[in-house]
């Protein structure tokens, strides 16, 4: 946590409190004990219960006292820090008065409440919890997206729209140059402003079959394409062929066709909205997390504390090294140099992964979190039931690799729910569809 944030949050506050014990309440408890001690003990000379109450006071009476007195002071003790609700103390001091039998007795306690700074900081972050709301036009929305994506593409002549197929001609020519480093046919892209380029997104937009497009991008210095890694590179595009998906109405042969056991399009949708509406409570809690990470780095990241701080420029750079490989396999994988991915800046998404993952860690040591072994297996059934394959070489290890997935998980929720206890959460109200659009954005 940032040193410079934390000098602004107050020392710890002392706390002075005087206390007056009655003489009549010491002087009660002490007859009852020694009237105790006088039946049960015997001494030389006497019998058991027949020693004289005066060598009992001259032996006992002393001891019984003080005992009295460091009860009754502790159970004050207990009182005060439970009534002002303070978990965290130290330096306690206590200052006694002189007692004299037949007066009351004084006292003072004197200590000082740690603050818990991180707990302060957390106390001044406003966040929304949206409550989402879904209607009838919801639901259709959603059975409508569900349709599109198990229906048939169909060609059309007209312009380009989000969400066509295009299926394009392209080469890569590096600025300043003639020849190609790059050429490809009939190569198919979804147009969506969330893969790809934002300067191919929109130059593709409204065009026809047979339009010419030139580009010039600046392409990442992660990408995996060593060619045109770093580089500036001018992408010439030809549209060859576009399709589109036409989706309208609710064709519930479709879904029966596709293998959905439902009776009719009613009891569908009351299935539908039974998902929708726990699904719904992932996302406001998914959301919840966002918004917190967005403030969290804004009040942290500083420049010279980022610098400074060892810890995060270790995560950082593993961060890195975990984000080229994802890079690297997906592009074996599709080959798709128009994909949004590979234009991300890796260093500020891995410092800013790396500021949560500090705080999740100091969240997990200081208040000691944990996770039973019966939960984490009960999680594991549960994940494990429908997707984990069985391999008889290597089920072992993999095995003990979600096992400790799962853990990390379940640890890094605690911390966000000792997060989400601490700040301040405003409800506002919001429908389905929007809710799903806000959680596609992550802080990465």
């Amino acid at each position: 946590m940032s040193e410079n944030i934390l000098k602004k949050i107050k020392n710890n506050k002392s706390i002075t409190k005087k206390y007056v014990i009655s003489s009549y309440n010491i002087e009660n408890k002490i007859n009852k004990k020694l009237l105790f001690l006088k039946k049960t003990i015997s001494m030389n000379g006497f019998r058991k219960g027949k020693v004289p109450k005066k060598i009992i006071e001259e032996y006992y009476k002393n001891n019984i006292f003080h005992k009295i007195l460091k009860k009754i002071i502790h159970k004050n003790f207990i009182k005060l820090i439970q009534k002002k609700n303070i978990q965290n103390y130290e330096n306690i001091q206590y200052f006694l008065g002189k007692y004299i039998p037949g007066t009351d007795f004084n006292y003072t306690i004197k200590f000082d409440i740690v603050c818990d700074k991180l707990k302060q900081i957390l106390k001044s972050i406003n966040l929304y919890n949206l409550n989402i709301e879904i209607s009838e036009e919801d639901i259709t929305q959603i059975l409508l997206n569900f349709q599109k994506n198990i229906s048939n593409w169909k060609n059309k002549n007209t312009e380009i729209k989000k969400n066509d197929k295009v299926t394009i001609n392209y080469k890569l020519k590096l600025e300043n140059h003639h020849k190609n480093i790059l050429k490809k046919k009939d190569f198919s892209i979804l147009i969506n402003k969330d893969l790809l380029l934002k300067k191919i997104f929109s130059s593709i937009i409204g065009k026809k079959i047979g339009d010419k497009i030139t580009v010039i991008i600046n392409f990442s210095k992660y990408h995996p394409e060593q060619k045109i890694s770093g580089k500036k590179i001018t992408v010439v595009i030809k549209i060859i062929n576009i399709q589109e998906k036409i989706n309208k109405k609710i064709n519930f042969k479709k879904f029966k066709k596709f293998g959905f056991i439902e009776k009719n399009i009613q009891e569908l949708k009351k299935n539908i909205y039974t998902q929708m509406k726990e699904e719904s409570k992932k996302i406001a809690r998914e959301l919840l997390k966002k918004n917190f990470i967005k403030k969290w780095i804004k009040i942290i990241q500083k420049k010279k504390y980022i610098n400074e701080n060892n810890q995060i420029i270790s995560i950082v750079k593993k961060n890195i090294c975990l984000y080229k490989e994802k890079f690297l396999s997906h592009y074996k994988k599709n080959q798709n140099i128009f994909e949004k991915l590979y234009n991300k800046n890796i260093y500020k998404a891995s410092q800013k992964k790396a500021i949560i993952n500090n705080l999740i860690k100091e969240i997990i040591n200081k208040k000691s979190l944990s996770v039973s072994k019966k939960l984490i297996k009960k999680v594991f059934n549960n994940t494990t039931k429908n997707f984990f394959q069985i391999d008889k070489k290597n089920h072992k290890i993999n095995k003990k690799i979600v096992l400790k997935n799962i853990k990390n998980f379940l640890l890094q929720e605690k911390a966000f729910n000792f997060i989400l206890e601490n700040v301040i959460i405003t409800e506002k109200k919001i429908n389905f569809l929007k809710a799903i659009k806000k959680n596609k954005n992550t802080y990465l």
